[in-house]
C-alpha cells in the first residue's frame, strides 16, 4: 500500500491549490488534479478530481479537536477517504495530520473504543491491510460521536486529534454514486 502514499499527498495538494481547503503553502497541484466539490455533509465534504485514466473521489474532514503545543499546532490536518474505479479501490483511508510524522511510527485511530493501527510515511499515515480499512469504514459509518487518531511528530511530543463523524455516511455515499464502479468494500 505504500506506493499509494504520493496519490494520497497529490490529492491533496490539488485540492488546496483549487481553493476547496484552506490550508499553508502547499505544492502546486500536479497537471490534471482539478477538484470539484460534489457535497458538503455536516462535518464531511466530497470531492471528485479527474486523473489519469478515470477519476478519484474522496470524502474529507478537518480535526474538530487538536491537542498538541501552540508551538506545534497542525496546519493542514485531513482525513481522506477515497475511491479510484479505475483502479479497483474504494475507501481508501488516508490521514495527513499537519507535521512530518516520526519514522516507523504507528498511528492509532479510535472509533467508539474499536482501535485501528496506521503506518506512516513523511506528513501521511496509511492502512496497511484492506481488511482493517473495511473495517475501519464500517466502525466510520456507524459510529456516534467521533473518531481519534494518536500520531507522533517526527520532533515532539504525541499529539491527539478528533474528528466528527457526522454526515461521514453521506460523503461516503455520494463518492461511491459519483465514482460508479466502485463497490462499496475496500479492496
Amino acid at each position: 500500500m505504500t506506493e499509494r502514499a504520493p496519490f494520497f499527498l497529490a490529492i491533496a495538494a490539488g485540492a488546496l491549490a483549487a481553493g476547496l481547503l484552506a490550508a499553508p503553502a502547499f505544492a502546486q497541484a500536479p497537471a490534471g488534479v482539478q477538484p470539484t466539490q460534489i457535497g458538503e455533509f455536516k462535518d464531511w465534504n466530497a470531492y471528485s478530481a479527474p486523473v489519469k485514466g478515470g477519476k478519484v473521489c474522496y470524502a474529507l474532514a478537518t480535526p474538530q479537536k487538536s491537542r498538541r503545543r501552540a508551538a506545534q499546532a497542525p496546519e493542514g490536518a485531513y482525513f481522506f477517504i477515497s475511491n479510484r474505479p479505475q483502479d479497483g479501490v474504494t475507501n481508501e483511508v488516508s490521514v495527513m495530520p499537519g507535521f512530518q510524522l516520526k519514522a516507523g511510527s504507528e498511528v492509532e485511530l479510535t472509533v467508539d473504543g474499536a482501535t485501528f493501527k496506521m503506518f506512516t510515511r513523511g506528513d501521511g499515515a496509511f492502512m496497511g491491510n484492506n481488511e482493517d480499512q473495511a473495517a475501519l469504514v464500517e466502525a466510520m459509518r456507524g459510529g456516534r460521536r467521533d473518531l481519534t487518531i494518536e500520531a507522533t511528530p517526527a520532533r515532539g511530543r504525541k499529539s491527539t486529534q478528533s474528528y466528527s463523524l457526522a454526515g461521514i455516511s453521506a460523503a461516503l455515499d455520494k463518492i461511491n454514486q459519483d465514482c460508479r464502479g466502485a463497490a462499496p468494500k475496500a479492496r
